[in-house]
């Protein structure tokens, strides 16, 4: 177990369970999703056989049970949500005060399984809260688009507020940066403003945030800074986490990239 106190929300991770879990309920919504193993799971009096890549909603209060299909034990995540974080998120989302109740408990194979799993692990490495804020939303956003109805607001193609977040962005790309801060620059909700972007920039903030450090420590490892050096100064918070991020936008490791440099500036 992994709680956020930034997001308000707790992570579940189970590994190799085989117990059955007889008929209780959670006072808190619980969204997951299967790793591995099959499981029964009854709610409402119906039995749904569930599978690795379905997502998985309960209620707070919903009283649910669940058993192994087989003799395969069962990986499991999934985050814990007490109503008062459910229902500020949902109006970020929506712009109205409300308390979501999903309709749909399973959504077989669902890409929603995929982000829950990417947000646990991220919750669980401490990953930068800017990055842990969007995913949550979105996928706020998204089940409530696909398990309660519920309208979400339009976007336009055009905002000035995504402007006025990249100046940031690029000025500030050294610290760590909260969604509250963008959402606080513009005047716009958290989720309003991450549509906005995407739908702007293709990325989000988040992302967009990662290439300006990138192009930053590019900059640096070519002036002959050592990895480590580039890392802090970029924005990046340890060596390990910028090796990963580097190597997937340029290709190659830091140290890989810097050689290159170095081997240029021989006589």
């Amino acid at each position: 177990m992994r709680y956020d106190p930034e997001l308000g929300i707790e992570t579940c991770c189970l590994g190799g369970l085989v117990q059955a879990f007889p008929a209780h309920f959670h006072s808190h919504y619980v969204i997951g999703t299967i790793e591995r193993g099959e499981r029964w799971t009854v709610i409402g009096g119906e039995k749904i056989r569930t599978r690795p890549g379905d997502l998985i909603v309960f209620n707070p209060n919903a009283v649910h049970a669940c058993q192994q299909v087989d003799e395969r034990p069962l990986n499991w995540r999934s985050l814990n949500i007490n109503p008062q974080v459910m229902a500020s998120a949902a109006q970020e989302v929506t712009g109205r005060a409300l308390l979501p109740r999903f309709v749909k408990t399973v959504l077989p194979d669902s890409k929603l399984a995929a982000l829950v799993r990417e947000l646990c692990r991220r919750i669980e490495a401490n990953a930068s809260r800017l990055h842990r804020g969007e995913m949550f939303l979105l996928l706020i956003g998204q089940l409530l688009e696909a398990c309660a109805g519920c309208a979400v607001p339009t976007v336009e193609a055009e905002r000035p507020e995504v402007a006025t977040v990249c100046v940031y962005l690029e000025a500030n790309y050294a610290r760590p940066i909260a969604l509250e801060e963008l959402s606080g620059l513009t005047g716009l909700s958290k989720y309003h403003l991450l549509r906005c972007f995407a739908r702007q920039k293709g990325i989000t903030p988040f992302q967009y945030l990662q290439n300006i450090r990138v192009d930053r420590a590019k900059t640096l490892l070519e002036q002959g800074c050592f990895p480590l050096e580039a890392a802090l100064e970029s924005g990046f918070s340890d060596q390990s986490h910028f090796t990963n991020v580097f190597k997937s936008h340029i290709g190659l490791t830091p140290s890989q990239y810097r050689a290159v440099f170095q081997q240029e500036a021989l006589p």
